[in-house]
C-alpha cells in the first residue's frame, strides 16, 4: 500500500483508504491520518474519532479490544527515555519530520522502535533488564538519558555490569544529551547550555507552544498571552540556562497562578512546527522552527542509526548464541555417545542457522569435514566412531568465528627502524587456548495517504 500510495520510481500515485480491525496494520508514523469509528451506546449513533494518538491510543485501544491492540505498541526495538514529555516529543517531531519529506533511515519509524517511557531516569535501568536481563533473546534497546545528575547516575548504573555477568546493555547504546550536543553543531542560544532534549528548541518556537498552551489549556485571551514572547525567556535563562526550565518561570512570572506541563508543552511544539511554514508571516518563528527541525533532525538520526546498530548486533549475537546453544544442548543430551543418524540431523540444523558469511563458511567447511571423517552418512542407526574427539571438535565449533578472524590475512605493519647498534630481537607472544564468551549485546511498515481503524 505504501509503494501504490507513494511510488518510489517517481510516477504518480494515488490515495488509499482501508478499514481493518488488526493492530499491525496501524502506521503510526502518520497517526493524523487515522480515523477511529466508534459506535455509540442506544441513540447516540457512530462518531469518528480523528486524534486516535491521544493519551498512548486509547481511542483505538479500546476499538481493538486490549489485549490485541496491546501487540501494536510492543516494538522489536526500543528507545528508553526518562519520561512521557520525551516520548511525546521525539515521536512527533519524527513524524512531523517524516511528513516533510526527511529521508526514513534518519528518522524514528514509529512502526518498528517502541519509545519507552520510564517515568524517570532512575527507572531505566530496571526496565533495560527488564527487555533484556532474563531471556536468551534480547531486544535491540537503545537508553537516551538527560545530562542532569540523575541521568548521570542512570548511565553509571547501566554500564556497571552485574557480578558474574555482562552489563545489559552495551555503553555505546547509551546516549547522553549535553556529551552528545557538545560533538554536533546545533543551532541554539549562546546562553542555552543542553541537558534535555527540550533544550534543542529554538526560543521562539518554545515561547509560541507556552502561549497555545495557555490558550488551549488555560483559556486564556490571547491579549493576555502575547506577553510571554522569545525575549521573555531568555530573560529568565539568567538563573537557569535550560529551555524547559526558562519557559517554566516565564509562564509563571506572567500568568500568576497558572502551571505549564510538561506533556503538553511537548504536543504544542510539534503543534507550532506542523503550523509554521515558509508562507508564515512571522519571520522570526519560521527561523526559529527551521533551527528546531534542524537540531532534531541531527538527534533522531543520531538515535535511528544507534538503533540500526543495535539491531545489528542482537542480530549477530543470536545467529552465534543459536549455534552455541544447538551444540551445548547436544553434548548435554548425548553426553556418553549418539548414532550417526542424531548427528546428522545436529549439523543440518546448524547449518542453517549459520549465514551468509566468512564466519559462517568457516564452520560449514568445519562440518563438512567432520561430516566426512566421521562418516555420518553411512549406517545412521550405528555410534559415532571416537565419539570423545568428536565431541572435542563438536565443541570446538563455538569458537570458530573467532579463529576465522585470527585466520585472516593482516596488512603489514610499518616497520619500525632500529638504531643501527641495538640488535632487533623478535619477541614470541604464547598462544592460549580460545575462552568461551557470551554476548548479551543487543524489526516494515506501511504508510498511506489515508488510513481508517475501525
Amino acid at each position: 500500500m505504501e509503494e501504490f500510495a507513494k511510488p518510489e520510481d517517481s510516477s504518480p500515485g494515488g490515495q488509499v483508504i482501508y478499514v481493518t480491525h488488526s493492530p499491525y496494520l496501524i502506521n503510526r508514523n502518520a497517526a493524523h491520518r487515522i480515523r477511529v469509528l466508534d459506535k455509540g451506546s442506544h441513540d447516540e449513533g457512530t462518531r469518528v474519532v480523528t486524534d486516535a494518538s491521544r493519551n498512548h491510543y486509547e481511542p483505538l485501544r479500546s476499538s481493538l479490544g486490549p489485549f490485541v491492540a496491546e501487540t501494536a505498541f510492543i516494538g522489536g526495538a526500543n528507545l528508553f527515555v526518562e519520561g512521557l514529555a520525551d516520548q511525546v516529543l521525539l515521536a512527533g517531531v519524527s513524524s512531523h519530520l517524516r511528513g516533510c519529506g526527511e529521508a526514513p533511515s534518519q528518522t524514528l519509524n514509529l512502526n518498528e522502535v517502541t519509545i519507552v517511557p520510564a517515568g524517570s531516569a532512575g527507572a531505566i535501568p530496571y526496565l533495560v533488564f527488564l527487555a533484556r536481563g532474563r531471556d536468551e533473546i534480547k531486544p535491540p534497546c537503545v537508553v537516551l538519558l538527560d545530562s542532569d545528575k540523575s541521568g548521570n547516575d542512570a548511565a553509571s548504573r547501566l554500564r556497571k555490569s552485574p557480578v558474574g555477568r555482562r552489563a545489559f546493555i552495551d555503553a555505546n547504546f547509551i546516549l547522553s544529551v549535553g556529551p552528545w550536543a557538545k560533538d554536533v553543531g546545533l543551532a541554539l542560544e549562546p546562553s542555552v547550555v543542553v541537558e534535555e532534549p527540550e533544550d534543542l528548541i529554538a526560543l521562539a518556537v518554545a515561547a509560541a507552544a507556552a502561549r497555545h498552551y495557555a490558550e488551549h489549556v488555560i483559556g486564556l485571551e490571547c491579549e493576555t498571552t502575547a506577553k510571554l514572547t522569545p525575549g521573555t525567556i531568555k530573560t529568565a535563562m539568567d538563573e537557569k540556562p535550560h529551555v524547559w526550565d526558562a519557559t517554566v518561570k516565564a509562564f509563571s512570572l506572567f500568568f500568576p497562578g497558572e502551571h505549564i506541563e510538561k506533556v503538553g508543552f511537548a504536543r504544542e511544539v510539534v503543534s507550532v512546527l506542523d503550523a509554521t511554514t515558509t508562507d508564515d508571516g512571522d519571520s522570526v518563528l519560521v527561523e526559529a522552527a527551521e533551527a528546531t527541525r534542524e537540531n532534531f533532525r541531527q538527534l533522531l538520526g543520531h538515535l535511528a542509526d544507534l538503533l540500526h546498530d543495535a539491531r545489528t548486533v542482537e542480530d549477530d549475537a543470536q545467529q552465534r548464541d543459536r549455534v552455541t546453544r544447538l551444540v551445548r544442548g547436544f553434548l548435554r543430551d548425548h553426553a556418553d555417545g549418539v548414532i550417526r543418524d542424531r548427528a546428522r540431523i545436529l549439523f543440518r540444523e546448524i547449518e542453517k542457522a549459520l549465514e551468509d558469511t566468512d564466519e559462517g563458511d568457516a564452520r560449514r567447511t568445519r562440518l563438512a569435514d567432520m561430516r566426512r571423517r566421521y562418516d555420518l552418512g553411512s549406517e545412521p542407526l550405528q555410534p559415532v566412531p571416537d565419539y570423545d574427539k568428536f565431541k572435542e571438535e563438536l565443541d570446538a565449533l563455538r569458537y570458530q568465528e573467532r579463529l576465522a578472524h585470527q585466520d585472516r590475512p593482516q596488512e603489514p605493519a610499518t616497520p619500525t627502524e632500529l638504531p643501527a647498534t641495538e640488535p632487533a630481537m623478535a619477541a614470541s607472544t604464547p598462544t592460549t587456548e580460545p575462552q568461551s564468551t557470551s554476548t548479551d549485546a543487543p524489526t516494515t511498515s506501511s504508510a498511506t495517504n489515508g488510513s481508517t481503524a475501525g
